[in-house]
């Protein structure tokens, strides 16, 4: 199928990442992925291969991205992260399955992924303790190299536990803040793009 390019999108909401396989966006600057539908067949791609490929294709390089939980397995996000249309991104919201908690936030430690990270958005059922370790190690890391400004965790049902807000407090300073906010997953975002228009 020839591919289509669209010259002049800066945002895309996209709930079937088969659409990406046909579209290039070169000055796309913000993208949301929801839920994932693909087509079914011997040459139908992977969502992680369909993201990647339009990524190439389009040339872009993302100040936003926004995915969700359908997305990753466990090398998405590092083999994602490391294209160079994702260099630029400066928030990032994910929504994590739990088990893919402690895989995506170790990746996220290293402040050499995702260098212009400036805002994250955790969207998750209430963590572990370790994944919850995890994740401050992470925020700390990101604090203490610089660029990292805030991180708000968002939990699908719970309320936070009480030693949960603790431990945010105890990070939030000077330049850099920690919080909890209300759930917001990826699949909401098409209402903010709506705004944008």
């Amino acid at each position: 199928m020839p591919v289509v390019t669209a010259a002049h999108l800066t945002h895309l909401y996209v709930d079937r990442v088969d659409i990406l396989d046909v579209l290039s966006a070169p000055l796309l600057g913000s993208l949301t992925i929801s839920l994932m539908s693909t087509r079914q067949g011997p040459q139908s791609l992977s969502a992680q291969e369909s993201v990647t490929r339009f990524l190439h294709q389009s040339r872009c390089h993302l100040e936003s991205l926004s995915i969700s939980e359908a997305m990753f397995t466990f090398d998405t996000s590092s083999r994602m992260f490391a294209l160079e249309a994702c260099s630029t991104i400066s928030r990032l919201k994910l929504e994590l399955h739990p088990r893919m908690v402690n895989g995506i936030v170790e990746t996220l430690t290293s402040p050499s992924v995702l260098p212009n990270l400036r805002h994250l958005i955790l969207c998750m059922s209430q963590p572990s303790g370790d994944e919850w370790t995890a994740i401050l190690r992470m925020a700390r890391s990101r604090r203490d190299a610089g660029m990292l400004k805030l991180v708000e965790v968002q939990f699908r049902l719970d309320e936070p536990d009480c030693y949960l807000a603790e431990d945010m407090r105890a990070l939030t300073g000077d330049d850099f803040e920690m919080r909890v906010e209300k759930w917001d997953p990826p699949c909401r975002d098409h209402l903010y793009l709506e705004h944008l228009s």
